[in-house]
């Protein structure tokens, strides 16, 4: 049944070759339609609404409620241009300054610092991160002390000191961007 489906919209699609489906070339995409300027500006737009979601999520703000923030950096004019896109995807709005305390994202070209006053319990906030600090710290104690036992080290199979090693890089950077978080509120 597919096949047939397949051809009927091939040929309703008025093919050049006028040939068959199954008999025609494969199309060739058209290189002069590839736009890099587009391409690198849908990235910046790609990356500032992860790093958007990343804040939106680490703070519990729900995606229902409107974050003011401010773009700087050299992607900030593409994002600009763009503004419109970025609001109602990522559900913000741009300003110019914010006031009290925020969270800051960097992406590639960008910087994206959005407000939290207002928008959630500070205080609350601030304890729920200390408590994240500390389990973090926690666990990469753990890591630094099974990596720091030389039984450990030499019984181990090395793809599980590897993973151990991991483990304590993760930790360390998931511990140092906490911290930058915490210091910035």
């Amino acid at each position: 049944m597919i096949p047939f489906i397949t051809a009927e919209l091939y040929e309703a699609l008025e093919p050049e070759d006028k040939q068959d489906i199954g008999h025609s070339n494969y199309p060739k995409a058209d290189e002069s339609l590839i736009d890099e300027e587009a391409e690198k500006a849908f990235k910046h737009l790609q990356d500032a609404i992860g790093a958007i979601r990343l804040m939106r999520n680490e703070a519990n703000i729900p995606p229902s409620h409107n974050i003011p923030i401010i773009l700087s950096g050299e992607a900030a004019s593409i994002l600009a241009k763009h503004g419109n896109v970025l609001a109602s995807l990522a559900k913000v709005t741009i300003v110019e300054s914010i006031k009290g305390a925020s969270l800051k994202q960097v992406v590639p070209d960008l910087e994206i610092k959005a407000q939290l006053e207002g928008l959630i319990d500070i205080a609350a906030y601030r304890a729920r991160q200390e408590k994240r600090l500390k389990d973090l710290e926690k666990q990469r104690q753990a890591s630094q002390n099974k990596l720091n036992n030389e039984r450990f080290v030499q019984n181990a199979l090395p793809e599980i000191v590897a993973q151990e090693r991991h483990r304590l890089e993760e930790h360390s950077a998931m511990i140092a961007a906490l911290e930058l978080s915490l210091a910035q509120l």
